[in-house]
């Protein structure tokens, strides 16, 4: 980490470190970040050996942000939802599960799978 930087991570560094400490128990692996930031450089040494995906909606900072960083991995998205919204999804999910039962991922079995891969991305869910 940077200590010289002038950009404030959104986060303590004590949470920090708990990221930190995850990522280089598991790396190399599949690293998906939801919003590109001015500690996006950071994230992404944390994961050298695997791939990490930073997820944006807004275009105009993931093109101010990869002048400067031209090597991070960052797609333009359109979220559905928004976080205010949360707790209101949530408890329908969980009031109201679909007609599988509540199976997220519609295999029928009812359970979660691990490593659901993403498409259009190339990536499986951490």
């Amino acid at each position: 980490m940077d200590f010289t930087s002038p950009i404030v991570p959104q986060q303590s560094f004590s949470e920090i470190t708990v990221s930190f400490d995850v990522l280089q128990s598991i790396s190399p692996c599949n690293f998906l970040v939801f919003e590109l930031c001015h500690d996006s450089l950071m994230w992404a040494s944390f994961n050298t050996r695997g791939k990490t995906l930073f997820l944006e909606e807004d275009p105009t900072w993931v093109q101010t942000v990869l002048k400067d960083a031209p090597d991070l991995n960052a797609a333009v998205v359109k979220y559905r939802t928004k976080l205010s919204e949360a707790d209101e999804i949530m408890n329908t999910y969980r009031s109201e599960p679909g007609e599988d039962g509540g199976d997220l991922f519609g295999d029928g079995d009812g359970e979660e799978q691990e490593n659901i891969r993403c498409d259009t991305c190339g990536f499986a869910r951490c």
